[in-house]
């Protein structure tokens, strides 16, 4: 074409003629004459190579076995939700040798036929526009992810608003309702008000049946609506195009904010994740056509919005059997409860992300929901009674798999079982484990660092540091009893924790190196002073209480350290 508008310009605008152009271009009169008087589209027209050659997969014999399988269709008056697919006919031509062609050459075939015989019609579809917050639209697709250490398959609810480009999204672990019912709470929050329509798909958790021309809701769609207030409208069947909005919304997200196999430590670090992305979207964007922000336009949007309700928890619930394991099965997963429910009947409340469980109307204990197959969620503390019973199967209890992974615990235990009989370490590893039953999770935890730095591995060392760590200031209790004492000269004594006995104890000094030490008076290890109970002799009991050892160590420690055989009472009231 482009030797073409040259000879056309030479002719117009050079006013060249005929003869140069033909000398020209290398062309002859005729063909010269035949472009300067033939407007362009019938040039461009004219230049398209005719398709000679038949087509060897499309041949007559592939065109007529379609034909008939459409006459079959007419004569036995099938219905068109059984009609032929083009696949079932791709198939048994491939088997008859018929055809040898791809499956996508052979749709266009069979689409091309129907066509000829009126059985599809070209679709038109009526343009929408909607008031600013007057709908919402919500659905869901599926996203593979990394949770944790696993890869599982999740579900993106996303909520958008017609008219707009304002999405929310959040992932789940699964699409039951009660993934429905928070995603509805989380998504009214982010656009600050509900709305007064929300629109659909005929997802089996909203719709029991839409077979006959009417929505049938479920329970939990009631529900819904009856809570918020709002209008629920459902698309027809296999019409994706009535909610365009929040179908385009998915794909946005999952491509945009999610995208290859990413991998997250949890739902929650997730979701929050989730939300940044969509409060950063309103921030940095606006509206094309109009040149709105985004911010404007969910000004606009909540105008038109009611006001919010009290935040209201989505959850399922049922009663749920505990068997001889401590353990409720809810959906393939295992979650434990403390020894004393064994056989009986719990009431059970299923959230998005977690499993409560009841007595009666107490909670008994709340666990994090589980998606990865074979994943339970066992709790220490509901086993350790039985632990206490049978220290024996302290490491082949699937509850303690994995306990060794922190380090403190490790290097307890490495020391309880270096200086003790296996049963005994286990027994006292087993009460160091029960502290976390008495006293809150993060103490014990403090205090089982503060006890392996300090070389203390007993469990009353243990529990001695716990309540340390509660003990009022030294500074405002002496104030606050000054004060209520008034002028009295009266001095407080503070309770003060000193665990270099343990240190003794549990660090293995021997007390022959420390009467051997040239330098035994200076070392840094402090053997509490006897006291006597009586002016006649000394209480080995007491020394005992008073170091915070057991009586036989006590004795032992005290006895090699003084080298004594009798108690004697020296000026200071020591020995």
């Amino acid at each position: 074409m482009d030797e073409v508008n040259k000879m056309k310009k030479a002719f117009y605008t050079d006013r060249l003629s005929v003869n140069e152009i033909a000398r020209k271009f290398k062309r002859s009169w005729s063909t010269v004459n035949e472009i300067i008087k033939l407007p362009l589209d019938e040039l461009e027209d004219r230049d398209k190579p005719e398709r000679k050659r038949e087509s060897t997969v499309a041949t007559q014999e592939v065109k007529d076995a379609i034909e008939s399988y459409l006459k079959k269709e007419v004569e036995l008056g099938v219905k068109k939700k059984q009609f032929y697919r083009a696949r079932v006919i791709f198939k048994e031509l491939k088997e008859k040798g018929i055809y040898n062609g791809s499956e996508r050459r052979l749709q266009e075939l069979v689409k091309q036929a129907r066509e000829i015989h009126g059985q599809i019609k070209p679709k038109s579809y009526l343009p929408l526009e909607f008031v600013f917050g007057s709908a919402l639209q919500m659905d869901h697709g599926e996203v593979d992810c990394i949770v944790g250490s696993h890869r599982m398959l999740c579900y993106l609810l996303v909520g958008t608003i017609p008219g707009t480009t304002l999405r929310y999204c959040q992932l789940y672990g699964t699409k039951a309702q009660e993934a429905w019912g928070d995603f509805h709470e989380r998504c009214f929050r982010f656009y600050s008000g509900i709305f007064s329509r929300v629109i659909y798909d005929n997802d089996t958790v909203l719709i029991k049946d839409c077979s006959k021309g009417q929505h049938i809701e479920t329970k939990f769609s009631y529900a819904l609506h009856e809570h918020y207030g709002f209008e629920s409208v459902y698309c027809n069947p296999a019409s994706g195009n009535e909610k365009g909005s929040v179908e385009n919304g998915v794909g946005f997200c999952r491509r945009n904010y999610l995208p290859g196999l990413p991998s997250y430590p949890d739902f929650g670090t997730t979701n929050q994740y989730l939300e940044k992305q969509c409060h950063n979207e309103i921030d940095d964007g606006s509206l094309t056509r109009t040149g709105k922000t985004k911010h404007e336009i969910l000004a606009e949007v909540r105008e038109n919005l009611k006001p919010l309700l009290p935040i209201r928890k989505w959850r399922q619930r049922y009663y749920r059997h505990v068997n001889s394991y401590q353990m409720i099965n809810v959906q393939d997963h295992f979650y434990s409860v403390p020894e004393k429910f064994v056989d009986s009947e719990l009431k059970v409340a299923t959230g998005a992300f977690t499993i409560e469980i009841y007595n009666k109307e107490e909670i008994v204990y709340e666990h994090v929901r589980k998606f990865i197959p074979g994943e339970d969620s066992l709790i220490l503390d509901h086993y350790l009674d039985q632990l206490r019973r049978k220290p024996g199967s302290l490491w082949d209890s699937k509850v303690t798999q994995g306990l060794l992974e922190d380090k403190a615990l490790e290097a307890i235990w490495g020391r309880l079982f270096e200086r003790s009989p296996i049963r005994k370490a286990r027994k006292d590893f087993i009460e160091i484990l029960y502290l976390k039953k008495k006293y809150k999770k993060e103490d014990w935890k403090a205090a089982i660092d503060k006890a392996v730095e300090c070389g203390a591995y007993d469990a009353n060392a243990i529990e001695s540091i716990i309540r340390m760590q509660h003990a009022p200031d030294k500074n405002q209790d002496e104030k606050a009893v000054s004060e209520q004492l008034g002028n009295l000269s009266i001095t407080v004594p503070i309770w003060e924790c000193n665990l270099s006995g343990y240190a003794v104890l549990s660090k293995g000094i021997s007390n022959e190196k420390i009467l051997e030490h040239p330098d035994k008076n200076n070392l840094d290890v402090d053997i509490p002073k006897l006291h006597t109970s009586h002016a006649s002799g000394c209480s080995r009991h007491g020394n005992a209480m008073l170091g915070k050892w057991n009586g036989p160590m006590a004795d032992q420690v005290i006895d090699d350290y003084y080298n004594l055989e009798n108690c004697s009472l020296s000026s200071n009231g020591g020995v």
